[in-house]
């Protein structure tokens, strides 16, 4: 029988800091003290910060900081008023990655797969390599044990899948535990639902109809699931309880590709510096190449005679070894952090190259070459402005029109924790742990025990009745005083949908045929509208799953003025909404 072992570190981004701290210290690279941030950091509460919404607020604090009343997602302020003395540092997430990867490193001592599965959990698939460590127990044991003396507290798992050991290690009462082989289920009943790796929007849908524990969500009808709560609840419930496989992708350290250029003499002229990073970027591709590799991810580090070097991170869209390419990204991105005094050499490197063997050219030439352009200008924006200043949109299947898209990065997509929306399984599972004043430490437990979605495009589209959308069989046909001048309405397909909606809708005053009919005038941004044709009306429901009832019929009208509008009338209240414009 297979069996997974789970590692997690919740406290990941504190400990870094504070093994390199210490490191630091013993080096004496760093004062027992620095003013101004509390007091000396082997007494003090700790806290991880991150900016939000122009306000600085707490991601992470430590058991010191949580016994004093600190809470994630506080502000600093707040933070300080409750710890005076709280040691506060910013967030680096590239930092804690390459913290988790060398730990991934470290764990193949105990199985040859290791697998990265979030920014704080590897999964190792440890079938038959219990013996080697005298059992399971041991082998346990050993690994929490070495994590403890790298300076991480750990919470363990061995059980029969990937997603139970997840389960366990990050929701069992326990901070180590060894289910018994193929009892798994008993143990998975009473864990929280979002110990499945549900994301939050989901843990929450769950707890809005009471549902709290996977033994919950395996009671309710398997049939309505996935209309109710999304596709992905029942792949990571299946996936827990053995049902379907999961492969694990296995972590290989990436080789670091390096070249470096002495100038030969400092120089402060640009032309000569733009002249060394071709030729470094060249020799830099021609290694990727060799590699038949790409990167998304690299470094410059322009050497200065009298002082520290400037280090430069560029980021790309799609893995590129475009020497040409990579040449103008770090141009631009020079333009944002200009070189301080003169340069006498340079270094590029990456540890983040990605397979690539090329675009495959041939008939879809004009689809790859539409593809790299759109990259190309992502990655210019990104460059010249800030990978935070340019935002993707990723659609989202929810009935609502409004909630039908969310802002990722766009660079990376949901890189980062927007990546994984916050994590919130994991934060979920962590705030249930702080209720609790649960930390990560303590014995091994053997065997338990101690030792349908709405198709934007196509407004015709008949989903099932269980929340999603309807379009009823009746269209309304309006006589007004426009005589023969005649009005299209816009059609279903891809122009049935207005090309710009409203993030939220704008209450209209309107006048309609009858109390249940269509719109025949209204009243939008100052001017009156008189409708000339109109088409509807169509049906938008949510399930009473999702709280409060959205119930809305959407009609497409056209005003005698020529312009065209997507306006609804609100269930229950019968107030009318404009929704969207048609070009």
């Amino acid at each position: 029988m297979k069996r997974s072992m789970c590692l997690y570190i919740p406290y990941l981004p504190l400990e870094r800091l504070k093994t390199e701290y210490r490191s630091r210290r013993a080096s004496g690279a760093e004062s027992d003290h620095r003013p101004g941030n509390g007091s000396a950091p082997d007494e003090a509460a700790w806290v991880v910060t991150r900016p939000r919404g122009g306000v600085v607020r707490v991601v992470r604090c430590d058991a010191s900081a949580a016994r004093g009343g600190v809470r994630a997602g506080m502000t600093l302020a707040e933070a300080n008023t409750l710890m005076p003395d709280l040691r506060a540092e910013p967030h680096d997430a590239e930092a804690d990655a390459a913290a988790l990867r060398a730990l991934a490193g470290w764990a193949h001592a105990f199985s040859p797969v290791v697998h990265v599965e979030d920014d704080e959990s590897l999964i190792l698939d440890v079938t038959g390599c219990a013996r080697l460590f005298r059992g399971e127990v041991n082998l346990l044991r050993q690994a929490l044990d070495g994590l403890r003396d790298r300076g991480f507290s750990a919470r363990g798992a061995i059980a029969d899948t990937p997603g139970a050991a997840w389960a366990m290690a990050h929701a069992h009462d326990e901070p180590a535990v060894v289910t018994q082989p193929g009892r798994d289920v008993e143990d998975l009943l009473r864990l929280p639902a979002a110990a499945l790796r549900i994301d939050g929007r989901t843990a929450a849908a769950l707890h809005r109809v009471g549902v709290e524990t996977i033994e919950g969500v395996i009671y309710l009808p398997r049939a309505s699931l996935g209309a109710r709560f999304g596709a992905d609840l029942l792949r990571r419930l299946d996936q827990a309880l053995g049902n379907v496989a999961e492969v694990l992708t296995p972590f290989r350290p990436a080789a670091m590709v390096r070249v470096a250029f002495p100038f030969g003499g400092a120089t402060d002229r640009l032309d000569t510096v733009q002249e060394a990073m071709g030729r470094v970027l060249a020799s830099f591709c021609e290694e990727l190449g060799r590699q038949v590799a790409g990167v998304t991810r690299w470094h410059a580090a322009f050497c200065h005679p009298d002082g520290p070097p400037t280090v430069l991170t560029v980021e790309a869209s799609r893995p590129t070894r475009d020497a040409r390419r990579l040449h103008r990204l770090l141009a631009m991105r020079l333009e944002r952090s200009p070189l301080r005094g003169k340069t006498d050499g340079l270094i590029v490197w990456t540890r983040d190259a990605e397979p690539l063997d090329g675009a495959q050219q041939g008939l879809f030439d004009m689809e790859v070459d539409e593809a790299d352009a759109l990259a190309d200008l992502v990655d210019r924006l990104s460059a010249r402005l800030g990978s935070g200043s340019v935002s993707g949109v990723a659609l989202v299947d929810d009935h609502q029109p409004e909630r039908g898209y969310v802002l990722g990065e766009g660079t990376k997509g949901h890189r980062d924790e927007g990546t994984k929306g916050e994590r919130g399984n994991a934060e979920t599972l962590k705030r249930r742990d702080a209720e609790m004043g649960r930390e990560g430490d303590g014995g091994i437990s053997l065997h338990g025990e101690r030792v349908g979605a709405f198709d934007h495009r196509d407004p015709t589209h008949r989903c099932a009745t269980d929340g999603a959308p309807t379009l009823e069989a009746r269209n309304w046909k309006l006589e007004t005083r426009s005589g023969a001048r005649a009005f299209k309405v816009p059609e279903a397909g891809t122009g049935g949908r207005p090309m710009c909606v409203m993030a939220a809708p704008v209450e209209v005053p309107v006048t309609a045929v009858a109390p249940e009919g269509p719109p025949a005038r209204f009243r939008w941004r100052s001017a009156e509208h008189e409708v000339a044709s109109c088409v509807g009306p169509e049906r938008v429901e949510t399930g009473w799953w999702r709280g409060r009832e959205v119930r809305r019929d959407y009609f497409r009208v056209v005003s005698t003025t020529g312009q065209a509008f997507w306006l609804f009338r609100e269930g229950g209240s019968g107030r009318w909404y404009v929704h969207g414009v048609f070009d």
